[in-house]
Formats: C-alpha cells, sequence, structure tokens
C-alpha cells in the first residue's frame, strides 16, 4: 500500500502562480486529444474536473471506435469496435517503476496515496495557498500535469492508447465515455470524441515561436510564444551553450504553463537565467514536447552577454544661457550647462 509519498515539485516557471478562481460549474467532460502518424492513431483522454476525475478513475473509461470512410467512399453503416476498458493498473505494477520514474511517482501517489503532499519551498508567498482543504485538486492538478509528460506513464493510469489496427486512406472516430458498469450512471460526465486519418507522410512539429532573450546585469530573461503552439506542446526544455554551440539541458526539468484559468489563458512563457559573469558570450535555444512524448524541432538560437549595471550617471545641476559675441550671427545666444557625477552603485536596485 502505498502511504505517503512527499512531493518536492521543481517547476522552471518565472512568477509562477497557482490560480484558486472559481469557475462556473458545469457538467464535467472527458477531453480526448487524437494524433494520426504513418501507420498509428495514439490516444490521450482526461475528466477535466478533481472530484468527477477522481470518480471516474475508478469506474473506468470504454474506448470504441467508429471507421466512417474507406478509400474515399463514405461508409453506409460504420464499423464499430470497442477496444477496451481502461482503469489505472494495480498498485503492483505502480511499484515497480516509482523507484526510477518520478512522473509514475506523482500519479501513483495522486490514485494511491493515503496522504497528498506537495512541497514548493519556504516562500511566504504560497503558505497558505497548498492545504489539505485542495487535495483533491492538487491530486488532479499533478498527475495529469506528470502523465503529460510521459506517455507510457499516461497508458499506465488507463489515460492513453495507441492503436495500430488502423490502415491508410480510412477515416476514423473515436469516443472515450465511462464505463457502463459500476454504477456509472450515477455521475454524469460527457463523452470525448476526436477524428484521425492516417498521413502517407508524416507532418512535421513546428519550430517555437518569437523566442527572445533580454540581457542584463548577471541575468537573461528569456521568452517565447505560448497560446499558438498549446494545443501541440504542454511543456519546454531549455538549453544552454557557453561556446555558441555546444548546448546542455538548464534542468532534466521542464518549462510547464500553471498560470491557465478557463477566463484568462497566459499569451507567452518567461524564464530568467542567472549568468556567472558579464561580457561573455553564451547562448539559448528551446524546443517543445507534445503529450505524446514527441520532441518538435529546435528554436532560432538566441545569444548575447551580460551587461555590466551603470554605476555612474551624469546629473545636470545648474545651467546659464547667455549672449553669442560672434558678430557674424545675430540674435545667437549661448547655452552652458553644468554636470556633477553620481556614482549608482551607492544607491540600492530597485
Amino acid at each position: 500500500m502505498i502511504r505517503k509519498y512527499i512531493l518536492a515539485v521543481v517547476v522552471l516557471i518565472s512568477g509562477i502562480a497557482f490560480s484558486q478562481n472559481k469557475e462556473e460549474q458545469r457538467e464535467p467532460q472527458i477531453r480526448l486529444k487524437v494524433e494520426s502518424g504513418q501507420d498509428r492513431v495514439l490516444l490521450r483522454w482526461a475528466v477535466d474536473e478533481p472530484v468527477a476525475w477522481q470518480k471516474a478513475n475508478k469506474i473506468g473509461f470504454v474506448l470504441k471506435r467508429y471507421t466512417l470512410m474507406r478509400d474515399g467512399k463514405l461508409l453506409e453503416n460504420p464499423e464499430e469496435k470497442n477496444l477496451g476498458i481502461f482503469q489505472p493498473a494495480s498498485e503492483e505494477k505502480w511499484k515497480a517503476i516509482i523507484e526510477t520514474n518520478n512522473n509514475a511517482a506523482i500519479v501513483a501517489q495522486s490514485l494511491f496515496g493515503d496522504s497528498f503532499e506537495v512541497e514548493v519551498g519556504n516562500s511566504p508567498d504560497f503558505q497558505g495557498i497548498i492545504n489539505k482543504s485542495q487535495e483533491v485538486e492538487q491530486r488532479f492538478a499533478y498527475a495529469l500535469m506528470a502523465a503529460d509528460l510521459d506517455f507510457e506513464v499516461a497508458k499506465l493510469a488507463g489515460w492513453g492508447y495507441v492503436d495500430i489496427a488502423v490502415a491508410p486512406n480510412t477515416r476514423y472516430i473515436y469516443t472515450v465515455e465511462l464505463s457502463p458498469r459500476n454504477n456509472a450512471q450515477a455521475l454524469q460526465i460527457g463523452k470525448g470524441s476526436g477524428m484521425a486519418e492516417l498521413f502517407p507522410q508524416e507532418e512535421k512539429l513546428p519550430q517555437p515561436i518569437d523566442f527572445i532573450a533580454v540581457f542584463k546585469d548577471k541575468t537573461v530573461s528569456l521568452s517565447w510564444d505560448y497560446q499558438q503552439l498549446r494545443d501541440l506542446y504542454t511543456a519546454y526544455y531549455i538549453e544552454k551553450a557557453q561556446d555558441g554551440k555546444n548546448f546542455s539541458p538548464l534542468s532534466n526539468l521542464p518549462v510547464m504553463n500553471m498560470n491557465n484559468t478557463e477566463r484568462k489563458e497566459a499569451r507567452g512563457m518567461f524564464y530568467v537565467d542567472s549568468l556567472a559573469q558579464n561580457n561573455k558570450q553564451v547562448a539559448y535555444r528551446i524546443r517543445g514536447k507534445t503529450i505524446f512524448g514527441e520532441y518538435g524541432p529546435y528554436s532560432n538560437i538566441v545569444s548575447g552577454e551580460g551587461i555590466n549595471r551603470l554605476e555612474k550617471s551624469p546629473v545636470i545641476t545648474n545651467y546659464n544661457i547667455g549672449e553669442n559675441k560672434n558678430r557674424n550671427e545675430k540674435n545667437s545666444s549661448s547655452f552652458m550647462l553644468s554636470f556633477c557625477i553620481f556614482n549608482l552603485s551607492l544607491v540600492p536596485p530597485s
């Protein structure tokens, strides 16, 4: 029995905030995402409300496939195939991998743990935000986050499937709903659905958009567009090169967006990295990762160097306007300024 597993989660997001806004009540829904390859269809689903998600995991999900078209012809009667009932694997199967897979450990604790505690550091800004009254929400949020980072873990949790019994020139519709067993009628959750069709050539994933860097005194602020590719990439990995060409990851942990609500969605993502010294060229690049474990291409490379903080600045202390005695210029005047140099190193940074 998994009793207690304290999660020390480090999320690489500058200025992360957990939104606690209460959204308007609505019927929970199963969200289904479908991705077509050259010879297979990948599926990933999740219930979008914490309490319903917790109950649905105990009931299980039914995945069905309907064949609509074959060789460009619409079938008179769609062919239905039941692909199975999906539930989280037993605790014994989870125990075999949680020691070597952090994402599996998070999902297993979310599903089976007697308690669920999250450590986010000692910052007073977080005190009181994550507490026992929000335990179901935290189980839900961190389980889905971990499953988004590892498709194999999602499949073990009963939230993913790879359909290899598919054919080219064929169009399918997939549906996911609660299993009819275990008195599922008492729980109202909307069905999820998605369409798929195999492509002769696998579509390439796009590069991250608008990746820029702003260099300051021993820091660099990285930013890029999130909104346009939000349906493709759920996580980004940052790499750094001290010599401009040999890149290495900043961390094994990704940068993820955790600021979205239904009423407000983040448009960009941000990360601040520290520099060991100024006036030395460094380069950065990023790439996105899909919920199916696929990495997209690298972004353009951005480079630069830290800039020393301006420590002295001229300040005008006096001025004098006098007549110009040059006979060749009529009605002209001279302008004299007096300067004083202030040492800004004595001024505390803002």
